[in-house]
């Protein structure tokens, strides 16, 4: 069996280069791709999260790292084959980066339809079959369409996910066109802007605690993630560089200020047309994601890549229990003092874009001449350090211990790696066992 490793570095899909100058309406329909694909549950839900602890400045402290770390992607690979030399090295952790992605949106989908349907026919036990079937679906679904919009055989690009991306992009203005429609006010699914839960002093004091953290999550994640690099692939030069920019100054900002919007009354009552807009998003940022994995041969085998049998059988099975779990969270009885269930499974994905990719980002990815089994030590060792600070930090909400996390992510790698250089170089030299690339690959 050949598991997948954070390391795994299987060849990428040669794709030809597209025309030099800006083309606008390229430029655009790639910046609609790019905001529907990185609109996911942490950008539709955490900001519900961030508004009821630390009010509106929870949104922004939020919402500018988010923004300026995706658009940093399209600017620091904008160098020709800088995207490719990035990938080479550490395709295996972008790899692992998509297929978290869509067990999370799985997960969440599970438990947000299942209490939806829960709430809305006061049976748990038929909130729980639905939060399966219409998870199950959504992720069967979003598989067939990352299927369907792999390049094709030349290499060029396949555009239907383009379209859809587009489409989806849409709906969710429509959406919130509707409920704009209907007014703002306490009694309806969006809030007016005075009502967006205004922060105090103490609020501001603690969200000091917590920005570090969320500026690194947002300013690092962005970096691993296979479908902000393809659209820096397909479509490079000033065409490439437009539609990040348009994509996360313009448009993403658009769909985030709508959950900052029904972040309020969420909890007092869930629009259809809200479960619609997070239904339609998550598939298409699963089927995105897909489509990467499907051509890393990660799904099923192709001409010259097979992750083995064994290993498709575990990531379904894992894909199937991740469904069923969340759905169950539907079971757990809700608690007013404390953290819920269903925070506590968001939380746990959430982990992962807060401190495990980001100290990859920082400790592997970052060239500091350290051999890469070393890099890659010393990234676990980081790990099992930052993991606890973040359960109190985040789930405890001890907010210091998140500061506490952000500084051992910031300050740690770089002296780990002053420690390995000094421990000499007398046991590596085995092929393959070099420094990572840089994050902008040169």
């Amino acid at each position: 069996m050949h598991c997948p490793a954070m390391s795994d570095a299987s060849p990428l899909p040669a794709l030809p280069p597209a025309a030099g100058g800006l083309r606008l309406g390229s430029a655009v329909l790639r910046a609609l791709f790019l905001a529907s694909s990185w609109t996911w549950v942490i950008g539709m839900l955490l900001p519900v999260y961030l508004v009821e602890d630390f009010g509106w400045p929870g949104w922004v402290a939020f919402a500018v790292p988010n923004c300026l770390g995706a658009m940093l992607v399209g600017l620091v690979f904008a160098r020709p084959g800088s995207s490719e030399r990035f990938l080479r090295a550490h395709a295996g952790a972008a790899r692992w980066f998509s297929l978290i992605t869509i067990l999370f949106h799985a997960s969440v989908l599970a438990w947000f339809i299942g209490a939806f349907a829960a709430n809305l026919s006061g049976r748990p036990a038929f909130g729980a079959a639905a939060g399966v079937f219409v998870s199950g679906f959504a992720v069967g679904a979003a598989a067939l369409a990352g299927r369907w919009g792999m390049p094709r055989a030349d290499g060029t690009a396949h555009r239907p996910l383009l379209w859809a991306g587009a489409a989806v992009y849409a709906f969710s203005l429509a959406c919130a066109g509707v409920l704009l429609a209907r007014g703002l006010g306490d009694d309806q699914p969006l809030a007016r802007p005075n009502k967006l839960g205004f922060a105090t002093l103490s609020d501001f004091r603690a969200l000091i605690w917590v920005a570090p953290a969320l500026a690194i999550g947002f300013l690092a994640c962005p970096h691993l993630d296979l479908t902000f690099h393809r659209t820096r692939r397909e479509v490079p030069g000033p065409t490439g560089t437009a539609a990040f920019i348009i994509a996360f100054l313009i448009l993403f900002p658009a769909l985030i200020l709508f959950s900052l919007l029904y972040a309020k009354n969420l909890r007092s009552g869930v629009s259809v047309f809200i479960v619609a807009h997070i239904l339609a998003q998550s598939w298409f940022t699963m089927s995105a994601h897909f489509r990467e994995l499907h051509e890393a041969g990660w799904t099923g085998p192709r001409p010259g890549l097979d992750s083995g049998r064994l290993t498709r059988l575990l990531l379904k099975g894992a894909m199937v229990a991740t469904i069923a779990a969340s759905a169950l969270l539907v079971f757990a009885p809700a608690r007013h003092d404390g953290l819920s269930a269903s925070r506590f499974a968001y939380d746990t994905f959430l982990g992962f874009y807060a401190f495990v990719f980001p100290l990859y980002l920082w400790t592997v990815a970052v060239d500091r001449a350290v051999p890469r089994r070393r890099a890659l030590a010393a990234w676990a060792v980081l790990c099992v350090l930052v993991a606890p600070m973040f359960i109190v930090g985040q789930m405890v909400q001890v907010y210091p211990w998140l500061l506490a996390a952000a500084g051992v992510m910031l300050v740690m790698p770089p002296l780990l790696a002053l420690v390995l250089m000094d421990l000499g170089d007398e046991a590596d030299g085995a092929p393959g066992d070099t420094p990572g690339a840089p994050a902008g690959g040169g």
